[in-house]
């Protein structure tokens, strides 16, 4: 993420000064011990990513106390890093996932129970790390991960249910993507210092932009490229994890296609993902699924009128809308009931 693009030149230095100083403790603390474990726990983290949660926990910082020192957000921006690191690794292993950010999956390469092993390490070290944050960090922390278990543990229990319904869908989307990213931002915050009312906008509006983004997601596995989406289109639908679009899909007249095209074993054949596709895109859910990203983008932006005006506020905004594009829809799209309270926001 080219941070010139994004922030004000006031702001530049700043913040990728805090992002070095993130970068820098993270490989400290993944550089021990010795042998696989080390490098199954530094592999991911060497693969790269866009350090998006870092990035919102500095700006957070920022947009509290534009004079904070660059450093003092980063034992919060590598706590939730790291938890985030731990998650893909255990994410990978439920999902038998090949590849990772570009790479073979930890999984895939050294096996199942040493990937399981290099994630449980990465929490314990994401723990270390709050710790060191002081405050309600390590609290907040053991909260997100009691989300992060509690939707993957819904979305496992939704797998091929078509009558799940769009509650349940975004239930498990505030707990395995929005709360992470709510976490960032309140963890900036209360390492700037911030009042209760500021942190409580901050992580709404965390919380209101991870819902879009995952909302956004889903949209592009039913409607990008595979370079797009990063996996095959269709990948979600194949494998019985129903998102936005389907179940809203299975709240009109397609219902009846759907269930029939869907009724057989996972993972469902390629002509049968094809043919649902088809039939969300003629229901229209993809239009209305798109309208809802904009609205949570909207409401995100209400959140952050909350907190002091400044480059970091401003930034925090320009952020949402890059990390989730959504094409423009007609204003004539309505909302789906209880669409956008469904995530907390």
């Amino acid at each position: 993420m080219e941070l010139g693009h994004l922030l004000a030149p006031s702001l530049v230095t700043r913040v990728a000064e805090g992002l070095d100083a993130v970068e820098q403790r993270l490989r400290a603390l993944t550089s021990s011990p010795g042998g696989l474990v080390r490098h199954s726990s530094r592999h991911l983290l060497a693969a790269g990513g866009k350090r998006f949660r870092p990035l919102v926990a500095v700006l957070a910082a920022s947009a509290v106390d534009p004079d904070i020192a660059a450093t003092r957000p980063r034992d919060a921006a590598v706590a939730v890093e790291l938890l985030h690191l731990s998650t893909l690794y255990h994410d990978d292993v439920i999902d038998a996932a090949q590849m990772r950010r570009g790479v073979v999956s930890v999984n895939a390469r050294w096996g199942e129970r040493l990937a399981v092993i290099a994630g449980d390490r990465l929490t314990a070290l994401s723990l270390e790390a709050a710790a060191d944050a002081g405050d309600e960090v390590p609290a907040l922390l053991a909260r997100t991960y009691a989300r992060l278990v509690a939707g993957e543990r819904l979305e496992t229990r939704l797998v091929g249910r078509l009558d799940a319904g769009v509650p349940a869908y975004l239930d498990v989307v505030d707990g395995k993507t929005a709360s992470l990213i709510a976490a960032a931002a309140r963890s900036g915050g209360v390492a700037a210092g911030a009042t209760t009312a500021d942190r409580d906008a901050l992580e709404a509006w965390g919380r209101t932009i991870g819902a879009a983004f995952q909302v956004a997601d889903d949209l592009l596995d039913l409607t990008g490229t595979a370079a797009e989406a990063g996996k095959p289109v269709g990948h979600d639908l194949a494998l019985g994890v129903y998102t936005w679009p389907v179940l809203d899909a299975m709240t009109t007249p397609a219902a009846a296609t759907l269930r029939r095209l869907l009724h057989g074993p996972l993972p469902h054949e390629p002509d049968v993902v094809r043919r649902s596709v088809a039939v969300v895109r003629a229901a229209g859910s993809i239009e209305r699924a798109t309208a809802l990203v904009h609205r949570l983008l909207a409401r995100a932006d209400q959140h952050l009128e909350r907190l002091p005006a400044g480059a970091a506020t401003r930034a925090l905004g320009d952020l949402g809308r890059t990390l989730v594009p959504a094409p423009e829809v007609p204003p004539s799209v309505p909302a789906a009931p209880r669409e956008i309270q469904a995530v907390g926001a």
